[in-house]
Parts: C-alpha cells; sequence; structure tokens
C-alpha cells in the first residue's frame, strides 16, 4: 500500500510540472514573437488601405439594379425615337429633308442585312444627291441630326458643274422589325 509520502511525491512532481507549463505559457505570451506594436499598426494601416481600395472598386456596382432599369428605358426610348419601322419612314426622312434644303435626291437603291441585334434590320441606302454646294451640305447636316438615325458612311462626288454638285451617298439605319 503506498503511504502518504508517495501521494505526497506524486503531488510535488504534478504540481512542478504543471508550474514548468505555467512558466513556459508566460514566457510565450511575453515574448514578441508576433512584431512589435509598430510591425502591428502598419498591419492596421494596410488592411484599411485594402478596404479602401475594395470599397473603390466596388463603388460603381451599387444601385447597379437602378441602373439597368433605366438603360432599359432608355434602350426602348432610342428603339421607338431612333429607329423606324417602315421603310416609309425612311424615305419620307430622306424625302422631307432633301426638300427643306432644296436639294434634289435620286436613285435611290435599299439594301437589308440582318444585324447583330434581335429585332432590328440594316437598311444600306445609296442616292445621289444634287444641289447648290451650300444647300447640299446643309442635307448632310440635316441628315446627320435627323430622326430617324441616319449613319452617313461614304460620300463621293459624281460631278460639278456651273455651281452646282453632285454627290453620290451611301447611309444606313436599322429597322425595328418586332417587339423592340
Amino acid at each position: 500500500m503506498k503511504t502518504v509520502s508517495d501521494y505526497r511525491r506524486a503531488f510535488i512532481i504534478a504540481l512542478s510540472v504543471l508550474g514548468a507549463i505555467a512558466i513556459a505559457c508566460v514566457i510565450y505570451l511575453l515574448m514578441p514573437t508576433s512584431g512589435s506594436a509598430q510591425q502591428k499598426e502598419q498591419q492596421v494601416q494596410a488592411a484599411r488601405a485594402q478596404l479602401h481600395a475594395d470599397e473603390t472598386q466596388v463603388l460603381p456596382l451599387r444601385g447597379l439594379d437602378q441602373k439597368l432599369d433605366r438603360s432599359k428605358q432608355d434602350i426602348g426610348a432610342f428603339y421607338n425615337n431612333q429607329l423606324p419601322q417602315r421603310y416609309s419612314d425612311i424615305t419620307a426622312a430622306l424625302n422631307d429633308t432633301a426638300t427643306k434644303n432644296h436639294v434634289t435626291l435620286s436613285n435611290v437603291s435599299y439594301k437589308t442585312d440582318a444585324a447583330d441585334v434581335d429585332d432590328l434590320q440594316r437598311v444600306s441606302m445609296r442616292a445621289t444627291l444634287s444641289g447648290s454646294y451650300a444647300n447640299v451640305m446643309r442635307y448632310i447636316d440635316a441628315i446627320d441630326h435627323a430622326r430617324p438615325l441616319f449613319l452617313l458612311d461614304q460620300v463621293g462626288v459624281a460631278s460639278q458643274q456651273s455651281g452646282e454638285i453632285q454627290l453620290q451617298l451611301t447611309l444606313e439605319t436599322y429597322m425595328r422589325t418586332g417587339g423592340a
């Protein structure tokens, strides 16, 4: 049977081991292994700078759902205001602009192609335009700002004589074909 002195010796050994572990833990906590206060402050500043950079990067994405809704409305308005739905709209715009600017538009030919966007069709036009230089330039400027939207692709001088100029124009527009 064990005596009290045996238990005391085992208790002192266990207490000594636990004391050594406690001293080792205190030394570990007091040692500057994780860096100085200055290094910790630098880490905090770097983290703040990274946070600021991340916030700046995602700032344009805030309110994206409202921006998308507004873009859809703008696209719909552009389609309705700038893109014709019938060939007669195109012809009327070209001829009305010619009449207002005192020029003659002749030999108009149309060619249609599929556009890269659903519900749109590209309409290419070639026409001969004649009139005085000033009136022809006014016509080109008016077509550039007209509704429906016309894109002037090419202008070539066909002839010029006694103050009259004749140009060969290549234009294009896009026509709505469906649910746009």
